[in-house]
């Protein structure tokens, strides 16, 4: 697909006659855990472009039984469609209402901080009243050399046409918003070389955190 003069992929939004049919594609690519967590609750990271939410979400899913409900999941359905990311949430958020009332415990694979997660704060705020479930923000975080060096090198197939178009959209999406209303119980540095060490640490302050 072109990249505009702004950076950012020009294409056709995705029409509502496709919002289905791509929703149901990416339902059949989740992977479901074997139970359901008790008490329910949802793992938020909040973090910049390519400051390592997956790779924190995925160690961390390997310590509870979470569904990980990830934004650049559909973001390639999308691509490989023609179509550009203005609708994703518009596909997920349903999908992680959906399973989120069947009593799945939920990992939100995005960064929970974005404009356009603040746009559907109320609703998951509803969301988790109505089930009662807790929230468990986490904040990665690694210092901006890193991420730039990583979205520089990272052999790019379809959220950015090369390297250099990463670093730029990573620079033109700051300064951050404020998240000083968000209380994190864990800060991750990816670019150290103790991540396991941080994982376990995380894990074991996230399940204390369950019991109160």
């Amino acid at each position: 697909m072109e990249i505009g003069p702004d950076g950012k992929i020009k294409a056709p939004d995705s029409p509502d006659d496709k919002v289905e049919e791509i929703r149901n594609e990416f339902m059949r690519g989740l992977e479901f855990p074997s139970e359901k967590h008790v008490p329910q609750f949802f793992l938020c990271p909040v973090g910049r472009i390519g400051a390592g939410k997956s790779t924190v979400v995925r160690a961390l899913i390997k310590h509870f039984p979470l569904l990980r409900i990830a934004n650049d999941d559909v973001r390639k359905i999308l691509y490989g469609y023609g179509y550009n990311y203005k609708r994703t949430r518009d596909i997920t958020w349903p999908v992680l209402e959906r399973f989120a009332r069947e009593g799945y415990s939920i990992a939100v694979d995005s960064n929970c901080a974005s404009d356009a997660a603040r746009e559907i704060q109320p609703q998951f705020d509803g969301l988790v009243r109505e089930l009662r479930a807790k929230v468990i923000y986490i904040y990665i975080n690694p210092p901006d050399e890193y991420i730039i060096n990583k979205l520089r090198n990272y052999p790019h197939v379809w959220l950015f046409k090369d390297g250099e178009h990463a670093v730029a959209r990573y620079i033109a999406r700051k300064p951050e918003k404020p998240i000083d209303d968000i209380s994190f119980i864990y800060t991750f540095d990816p670019s150290r070389n103790d991540l396991e060490k941080q994982i376990k640490e995380a894990a074991g302050i996230i399940e204390k955190k369950l019991t109160i």
